[in-house]
């Protein structure tokens, strides 16, 4: 092989270079866009569900993922549409639940055939190119129903679903460009493994041409025998071979070496311009107030599945007492339940007493609240606009506290209901998964935007303190 040392030890260290890039600054990143497009998609269905445009998927719990294998992409008629898509984008919920909780966002477990899968798994719906007359039966279902749902829609649902459609298009396109990224970096890591492993094997004089199926039938054998990782790639071997023994072999090789370091760059450039820190306590409340519509469907379910329970029948003295309440104007007994949770940060259960109809006029209130920040309306957001870093700061960090408060009694209230009610009961409640996941995905994002927040800040006073002017 024509190959010098410098050029295989120049190589060795940009690639080295290029995997801690990845697996410091993008990898961490392409996990948060993976769980914030997977917030959103959960977003939209929520939405499609209450509207009635699709059925909930009655067997969604039972499916077991155990791999990232999409649902079929098939045409079907006019009248499936509510249950095709609603067991479709049941489908794909599942598979990002598994993508986000299971797969290993590293350069090792990240091979082509997993970067391929992934792919997929965001192009199941062209979300970037939702029209009626898409080729893709699934996409063009979806933007016949979107077209539906926006036709005199109340605004708090049209910002929901907008803001939804954007996160959803957005996430779309960037998780693909990282998917690209670290795909060429897998490539020219694949090119460095047979210029060590496989091409030192070529007898002395060997001489071999790209894309020639003799040469390329040479260095399969040869693949075989060297004990290399992954599948034999024709299309990077003959990129090897046209860098080593093509006439403009030098050129290939300073250009694989300037591709490497100019992606780096590339990224450090983008990051020298963050948005600024008021910015992104905004960002972080608008990630929050994306609950809106799920605190609204969790109201709106514990109220029917308390009903259920409330509407037992009761006993004659049970009956009496609540008629003389009446009869003296005495205020309705409270509907206090014992509640039963998980302490996070030590693992305890714990028990406390709340009263369901209080708490479900704060969800009630929140809802408006969070609805109101996402359309950008109403009185709170113009105070928003206002307000300095230290308010939103002030405020982000309560509203956390109340939507995680809020977040673990729902889902005690949801354990309670289905622990007490019977068999036949049971097949009248109505659970909020989808809901509880959607309000955890927001928290978690609006927390990671105040984590941001607050490392920056502390990074601009230490370069203050040390004379640094910072904008």
């Amino acid at each position: 092989m024509e190959g010098d040392s410098s050029f295989i030890a120049a190589l060795t260290e940009a690639i080295e270079q290029r995997r801690r890039h990845i697996e410091h600054t993008e990898l961490p990143t392409l996990r948060e866009q993976f769980v914030a497009f997977h917030a959103s998609l959960r977003s939209l269905i929520l939405v499609l569900v209450r509207k009635g445009l699709i059925q909930e998927d009655p067997y969604k719990l039972d499916q077991k993922i155990s791999d990232i294998v999409m649902a079929e992409d098939t045409a079907f008629s006019d009248s499936e549409v509510a249950v095709v898509i609603g067991v479709r984008l049941s489908q794909l919920d599942n598979v990002l639940e598994y993508a986000n909780n299971y797969v290993e966002f590293t350069v090792q477990a990240l091979d082509f055939a997993q970067l391929k899968k992934l792919t997929e798994l965001v192009r199941y719906v062209a979300w970037d190119d939702l029209r009626a007359n898409s080729p893709l039966p699934t996409t063009q279902a979806i933007a016949v129903l979107m077209g539906r749902l926006r036709a005199g829609t109340d605004s708090l649902t049209s910002g929901i679903l907008k803001s939804a459609l954007d996160q959803l298009s957005d996430g779309c396109r960037g998780i693909e460009e990282q998917l690209k990224g670290v795909r060429a970096f897998q490539r020219e890591r694949y090119k460095l493994n047979l210029r060590t492993m496989v091409f030192p094997k070529l007898q002395e004089g060997d001489s071999l041409t790209a894309n020639h199926p003799e040469s390329l039938k040479k260095v399969r054998a040869l693949f075989s025998q060297s004990g290399m990782d992954g599948p034999f790639i024709p299309e990077l071997v003959s990129e090897v071979i046209a860098e080593e023994f093509g006439q403009d072999a030098a050129e290939r090789r300073e250009e694989t070496l300037k591709r490497l370091r100019i992606t780096t760059e590339a990224r450090k450039t983008k990051k020298s311009t963050p948005i600024s820190l008021r910015q992104i306590l905004i960002n972080a409340i608008r990630s929050l107030a994306a609950s809106s519509r799920s605190l609204d469907g969790s109201l709106e379910r514990l109220r029917e599945n308390a009903a259920i329970i409330q509407g037992r029948k009761r006993s004659f003295g049970t009956r009496l007492r609540e008629w003389m309440n009446k009869v003296v104007n005495r205020t309705p007994a409270k509907h206090i339940y014992e509640l039963e949770f998980m302490d996070e940060a030590t693992g305890t259960r714990h028990r406390e007493s709340v009263d369901l109809d209080s708490f479900l006029e704060k969800l009630h209130k929140k809802a408006q609240v969070y609805g109101g920040i996402l359309s950008k309306s109403g009185s709170l957001w113009t105070k928003m606009e206002k307000a300095g870093e230290d308010q939103l700061y002030q405020f982000i960090n309560k509203e956390l506290g109340d939507v995680h408060l809020i977040h673990r009694r729902a889902n005690a209230f949801d354990t309670y209901f289905k622990a007490k009610t019977t068999r036949e009961e049971k097949r009248r409640l109505r659970g909020i998964k989808i809901e509880l996941t959607t309000i955890r995905n927001s928290i978690a994002k609006a927390s990671q935007l105040k984590h941001e927040y607050i490392s920056r800040k502390e990074e601009q006073e230490q370069l203050k303190k040390l004379g640094i002017e910072t904008e």
